[in-house]
This record gives C-alpha cells, sequence and structure tokens, in this order.
C-alpha cells in the first residue's frame, strides 16, 4: 500500500478505519513474542477488567505512547483521542466543552489517582512516570459525578513497585529545548515500597516577543512526586502520594490574522455599512504592541496530596477511602494580546476532595457504591488592562491621544479603555453526593449494569471591583490600588444551587470469547455557576443535562492480532452551557457563561489496533461527527460590537445586531478526524532492535470561535483542514538499558489556529507548535 506523507492521516486511517488504541508498557514484551495483542487492564468503572470486554467507549494511553509523541503535558494528548480537543476550561469531547467561557468547569472531568481536579491549569503542568491516561467519552456521572457530562480524562500515575528501579533520559531539540527525567523505586521492605519522579523541562521559547519582556513560549516547567505504597495489614493496603508541579515559561504570542474596515460606516447616522476584511502578515491595531503591559509570565505552582486506602473485607468485599487535597497558585499573566491583559497575584485555589465507596465482586453480581465530598475555595486579585481596537473610520471620534496605536489609512487602531483590578472575597462549590452501580449476569454471555447517582451542587461568588483610567493600575496589593479610579470598588454577590439524579442502563452481550455487544442509555449533569465581575443578568447560569444513546461492538479478530472498536452515539443537550457575550461591570464587552435551549451531537468512533506480523504494528482511529446547537437564545454580536468607549464619543451610538447560533455546528467540532500510526521493529541481534514509526493526525475544517459559525473564511476564525505527521526512530540495546530516540514532530509545519477570537476591528489568533526535531537518550541502571 502507498500512501503519499501529506494525506497519510486521511487516506491510511480511512482505509483501515484505525483507531488509538496504544497498549500499556506492561507485559507487552510477552506479547509482542507471541506476535499478539497484550489483554490492558482498566479501572474506568471503578473496578478492574480487560480493556477489550469494557461496555464502553475508552482510548488508553500509556507513557511509552506519550513519549513517541513528545507529550510533557496533558494538554497535547488530544489528538491522540478519538473526537478530544483543546478547550479554553479545559478538553472538549464529540465537540461538547468547548463552548464555556472561564466561568465554568469543563465538561471533561479530569482525575488524577481518582480525586476530581477542577484546574485546567493543570492540563499545561508536566506530565511523567505514567502508568496510563484513560480517556472516557459519553456521560460517566454515576459513578465519577462532578462534571462528567461528556467524558472523563483518568490520569493514572505508576505506583510504587517491589523490584529495585533507577531509570532516567535527557533530550535536547530545538529552541534549546531541554529535558531530563527520572525515576527512582525503592522496595524499602516486603511491605513498603517507595517511588520518586522527576522531570524538568526548559526552552528559549518559540518566537521573539518585540515590545513585550521575554520570548513567547519559553518553557520552564518542573514535575516532582513521590508516592508511597504501604501494606499495612494483609487486608489493609495504603497509596499516598505527594506532587508539586511548576510552571514559570511565558504564554504563546497572539497574533493579527486580518483586520476590517468599514468604507461605507455613517457616524452621524450610527450605521456601519459594509464589512471588507483583509489579511496582515503583521500585527497591527495594537496586538504584540505592549499597551496592555509587557509581561507574558507563567506563574503556576499545584501543590497535591491524594490518598486510596483499600481494605479488603473480604475475597468480595473491599471498602476504599480516597481523599485528595491540592493548592493551585496563579502569581503570572493567563493572557496579554498588547491591547488586552489578564494578570494574576496570588490567586489560589484550594480543593478537598474525599470518597467512601464499597465495591462487592460476585460471580453474578458486582456493585460500587458510596459518598462523594467535594469543596473548592478560590481567592486572591488578578487586574485585568481592557483595550480595544476600532475599525476605520470610527477611531475618528476618540479624543487626540487616546489611540496609543492609531492606524494609517484603512488600519484599526488601538487604544485603552479602562483598567480593572479584581478581589475574590470568596469563590466557593461544593458538591455532595450518593451512588451505586450494579452489573448483572442474566446469563453466561449476557449482562445488565443500573447505575444511580444524586447530586447536590452550590456556588457562590464575592468580589470588588475597582475601575480605574487604563494606564494606572499599580502594583497589585490588599486594597485594588490605582492612582485614578473611577469611583469606590463595586462588589457583586451571586449563589446559587441545583439538584440532579442521573442514571445509567447499560446492556452487554458476549458474541464469543473474544467479541462483545453493549448498548447505553445514560444521563449527564452539570452544576449551574456563578460567573464573578459580570453585570447582574449574567452573574448566574442554570445547570446543563443530557440523555445519551450509545451501541457498541468491541472484537479481537485474525487470532488476537487485531481489535476494532465501534461505537455510535446519539446525545441530547438542554440548557447546554456555552460562552457567550455580555457585559462586566464597567458596561464593557465580555465572555460571559450563559445556557444555550438545546444542542444535538451525533456520530461513528472506529478505533483499531492491529499486529500485522511480530514486527509490524497499524494503530489509529476514524470518526464522524455532526455536533449542532438546537434553539439558541440570541446574544450579543461580539464580531460586530462596537464597545462602550466609542459610544461615550460618536454623536449617534453603534447597537449591534443580535447574533443567534441556532441550528449552526458547534465550534471545534469537526465532521471528520482520523489518526494512523505504523511501526516497523528490525531485531538486530546483540546489536539491539531499531523501531521506525511514523504517525499522522487530520481533522476537517471546523469553527474555532463561537463568534463566527456560518462564514468558512479562515480571516474570520475558520480552522481549515490540516495534518500533523510524526517520525521516530528508535533503539533500544540488546540488555534493554539503553534507549535512543531521534524525531520530527509536525512534518507539515503549517500555521494552524489554536485559538482564534474576532473583534469588529480585528481576527486574532494563537497558533499550534510548528515543526520541532530532536533527540532523547535514556539509561535503566537497574
Amino acid at each position: 500500500m502507498k500512501c503519499k506523507l501529506k494525506p497519510l492521516a486521511l487516506a491510511c486511517a480511512a482505509l483501515v478505519q484505525a483507531g488509538s488504541l496504544h497498549a500499556q508498557d506492561s507485559a507487552a514484551d510477552k506479547q509482542a513474542d507471541q506476535g499478539t495483542l497484550e489483554a490492558v487492564t482498566i479501572t474506568a468503572q471503578r473496578r478492574s477488567e480487560v480493556l477489550s470486554k469494557a461496555p464502553l467507549s475508552v482510548s488508553v494511553v500509556s507513557q511509552k505512547a506519550l513519549d513517541a509523541q513528545g507529550i510533557t503535558a496533558l494538554v497535547d494528548i488530544a489528538s491522540s483521542i478519538p473526537n478530544m480537543a483543546v478547550a479554553s476550561n479545559g478538553f472538549s469531547m464529540r465537540g461538547i466543552g468547548s463552548n464555556a467561557s472561564f466561568g465554568g468547569y469543563s465538561t471533561v472531568a479530569v482525575h488524577v489517582d481518582g480525586i476530581y481536579e477542577p484546574n485546567y491549569q493543570i492540563m499545561s503542568l508536566g506530565q511523567y512516570d505514567v502508568s496510563r491516561i484513560e480517556a472516557l467519552r459519553g456521560p460517566q456521572g454515576t459513578v465519577y459525578g462532578r462534571n462528567a457530562t461528556v467524558g472523563v480524562v483518568n490520569v493514572i500515575t505508576a505506583r510504587p513497585s517491589a523490584r529495585h528501579e533507577l531509570s532516567g533520559d535527557a533530550a535536547y531539540g530545538e529552541h534549546n529545548d531541554v529535558t531530563v527525567r527520572g525515576v527512582l523505586n525503592v522496595p524499602v521492605s516486603d511491605t513498603l515500597q517507595l517511588r520518586a519522579a522527576l522531570l524538568r523541562r526548559t526552552s528559549d521559547g518559540d518566537e521573539a516577543g518585540g515590545a513585550v519582556s521575554a520570548r513567547y513560549g519559553k518553557i520552564n516547567l518542573s514535575s516532582a512526586r513521590l508516592a508511597a505504597a504501604w501494606q499495612l495489614t494483609d487486608e489493609l493496603k495504603w497509596n499516598v502520594s505527594l506532587s508539586r508541579l511548576e510552571d514559570q515559561g511565558t504564554i504563546s504570542a497572539i497574533h493579527s490574522v486580518a483586520y476590517n474596515y468599514y468604507p461605507d460606516a455613517n457616524i452621524a447616522a450610527g450605521t456601519l455599512g459594509a464589512r471588507v476584511t483583509l489579511p496582515v502578515d503583521r500585527n497591527v491595531g495594537g496586538i504584540g504592541s505592549g499597551g496592555a503591559g509587557t509581561d507574558i509570565r507563567k506563574a503556576l505552582t499545584q501543590s497535591g496530596l491524594r490518598s486510596s486506602l483499600v481494605w479488603n473485607l473480604n475475597d468480595d468485599w473491599a471498602l476504599t477511602y480516597l481523599a485528595g487535597l491540592t493548592r493551585l497558585v496563579n502569581d503570572g499573566v493567563d493572557f496579554n494580546s498588547g491591547i488586552f491583559s489578564y494578570t494574576n497575584h496570588d490567586n489560589q485555589t484550594r480543593t478537598q476532595s474525599h470518597e467512601l465507596n464499597l465495591n462487592y465482586e460476585g460471580d453474578r453480581l458486582k456493585l460500587v457504591g458510596g459518598l462523594y465530598a467535594y469543596r473548592d475555595k478560590q481567592s486572591g486579585l488578578y487586574a485585568v488592562r481592557v483595550g480595544n481596537a476600532l475599525p476605520a473610520p470610527l477611531a475618528s471620534v476618540l479624543p487626540a491621544g487616546l489611540a496609543y496605536a492609531p492606524g494609517a489609512g484603512n488600519l484599526p487602531s488601538g487604544y485603552g479603555d479602562v483598567d480593572i483590578a479584581v478581589r475574590n472575597n470568596e469563590l466557593r462549590n461544593t458538591s455532595k453526593a450518593v451512588f451505586g452501580q450494579a452489573t448483572y449476569s442474566l446469563t453466561a454471555a449476557m449482562r445488565m449494569t443500573l447505575g444511580l447517582r444524586s447530586t447536590r451542587d452550590t456556588a457562590l461568588t464575592n468580589t470588588d471591583t475597582q475601575a480605574c483610567l487604563y494606564g494606572t493600575l499599580l502594583s497589585q496589593a490588599n486594597n485594588l490600588p490605582c492612582s485614578v479610579p473611577f469611583g469606590a470598588p463595586v462588589n457583586a454577590y451571586g449563589a446559587t444551587s441545583s439538584r440532579n439524579t442521573s442514571y445509567k442502563v447499560t446492556s452487554e452481550f458476549d458474541l464469543g470469547r473474544s467479541s462483545l455487544l453493549y448498548a447505553t442509555v445514560a444521563t449527564g449533569y452539570r452544576g449551574g455557576g456563578v460567573t464573578p465581575n459580570v453585570a447582574s443578568e449574567y452573574l448566574t447560569y442554570k445547570p446543563e443535562t443530557l440523555t445519551s444513546f450509545e451501541a457498541g461492538w468491541r472484537g479481537r479478530l485474525l487470532r488476537d492480532t487485531l481489535g476494532v472498536n465501534l461505537t455510535a452515539f446519539s446525545m441530547d443537550y438542554k440548557d447546554l452551557q456555552v460562552s457567550t457575550i455580555g457585559k462586566n461591570l464597567s458596561g464593557n464587552n465580555a465572555a460571559v457563561t450563559g445556557n444555550a435551549a438545546t444542542a444535538r451531537v451525533r456520530g461513528i468512533e472506529t478505533e483499531v489496533d492491529w499486529r500485522i506480523t511480530r514486527s509490524d504494528q497499524l494503530q489509529g482511529f476514524f470518526t464522524y461527527l455532526d455536533a449542532r446547537f438546537g434553539k439558541v437564545a440570541p446574544g450579543i454580536d461580539n464580531a460586530h460590537a462596537i464597545d462602550s468607549l466609542y459610544n461615550n464619543y460618536a454623536p449617534t451610538p453603534i447597537n449591534a445586531s443580535p447574533l443567534d447560533n441556532s441550528d449552526r455546528r458547534l465550534p471545534n467540532a469537526p465532521k471528520f478526524s482520523a489518526r494512523a500510526r505504523y511501526a516497523h521493529t528490525y531485531q538486530l541481534g546483540a546489536g539491539g532492535q531499531l523501531t521506525p514509526s511514523i504517525q499522522s493526525f487530520w481533522q476537517s475544517g471546523s469553527f474555532a470561535v463561537i463568534d463566527n459559525l456560518s462564514d468558512p473564511n479562515p480571516l474570520l476564525g475558520y480552522r481549515k483542514a490540516y495534518s500533523k505527521t510524526d517520525l521516530n526512530l528508535d533503539w533500544q540495546s540488546a540488555d534493554k538499558r539503553w534507549t535512543v530516540n531521534a524525531h520530527v514532530y509536525n512534518l507539515e509545519d503549517r500555521q494552524v489556529y489554536a485559538t482564534s477570537t474576532q473583534i469588529a476591528a480585528l481576527s486574532i489568533a494563537t497558533y499550534m507548535p510548528r515543526r520541532t526535531f530532536g533527540l532523547r537518550a535514556g539509561y535503566s541502571f537497574y
């Protein structure tokens, strides 16, 4: 079979309908010697089961698979999972989750060693020494609860073991990208084992800073974890870990993609007329100018304690207590476009999570049930420097000197509007739940599962906001200081609570020893909440709910060398939480979280793992997705909205028309996507083994921003179809102590939107990483 490199991801994946089922490292060598697929064990349903016989949509990524893609942060796994993408506040799956602003939690719940992690910032922090990452698609609320509306990402770190281990590696790539990693495992006694894992990664950044204080995209990650496994008695085992993760790098560069002007605008009459959009190859309108400050440093630190205490009451019953405490401190910059910036000062999020569950494993009946309690609390300060850009000819109404980046001719003008300092007096969320799930074997080949979860959530916000003259905000301290304040601080208080009972019903049937057919109907729920620092009418939003129907087939074919997973799903949403444009306390347009009336998602997912020979393996996936809004309440059309500062000076205000996204495709929901990976291993005898591999991801075009879901124009935030191909060459010594890897990531080296924002004057975007080269070498001492 011949495949051109450029369309490899589409052509190869379409021919084999391949999937992203990644094998775990454990027992892989023995399975490889036999030329068959490995039996992967997962705990996606709070009990151990073989992946090929699990009645749900789940993909598994091992540390080996992460290394093959150069992944050291959780955010980069998205292209390895069918129908998964990165959103502003976490992950999205099946087109859902990319539509909420910073005021809402992700609909894809991230769990680390069984503990819920609410902070989307953890996705950028270092990950290493992972046993596996399980990605569950579809509502998982009955056993995972909070915000698992559309899926769950389970990060299971490597546990301490009973053997001595000391290994490490070092890598070097473009932009002086240096990564050093190490693992030490020590069995202290027959009952106590310790494990330590370290990661350090730095780079010079991928783009010059220009007017700002450093290079953009600079990497400065540190990760450390110490874990202990203690067999207290024959029946009682305690796993506990302490972790600390830091990100002291810099944010990605933000670029002008296009600018707009309105040649027929009538300032006196308050009308815009037709819009003209032109591309630019440089920053205009104040983007990248440093007008909103020159600081682009990130300063994130997370400390965590996670504990799992298991009491095996007898051969059938086990009681587990899961507990977690985390603290995230954000003291850096989240965003700085040159005209708009968002900076934190000692902004802390503290979480605590507790779960007590009881498991029963009988011959015909399997049960899990328990109690759950969660709370998080945020405190600290943040500053928003609110600037904007006016399209020509509207800037002519501004007072002289107000535009610090005046545009010549038809170019837009960047100007400062207001500085805003916000003190979080109290931001608090709580969740309490009782849950249970039972699986009963009706016959030797047929099983039924019923799950229920009852949840009560609360959310509260209490903030003080001080508006100031643009550019007058001083260093942040307790009293929200600025040299030119606009009146006294304004307090915003809001609270909401919600209740829900979710259910899951699954029927599964063994078609033979190695194939499974299943069907599931399940409901999902994400609690309502509050968006801080916005006008009262936008302060709270309602819970969202969904009903999901899913049918699937899992099979092992060709004498256990070919694994195939087929899934079809249909999800109907009510009160879907989406990002929309409202007003902040200063009367300016701001991103808020609101509710769309309905949305529907239909799709098909196919995954394949084929061990063609003992030396050849092909893996991948192919997906089809139709994700659309139903009826949506019209909001402010941010792409055509002129902000309040212009209207304060203009003889006649210009009011934007409402934006109605009813029946339009959801953003970041490509109709088709595919991934393929092929590897061949050459046995070199005493010289070890050499494995070249190629992997490629492709997706069809999609809208990258909710402000434009109707015009497939790349200048207006439409992300064209693209592919990303990685090449790896791996060598392992005969004694398996030495490993060497040479790689090229993103061979196509195209500019692809990571994020896009549309305003009346500009289209701006950040881009995914470009092509990089690198080497990695490692050694296992024992």
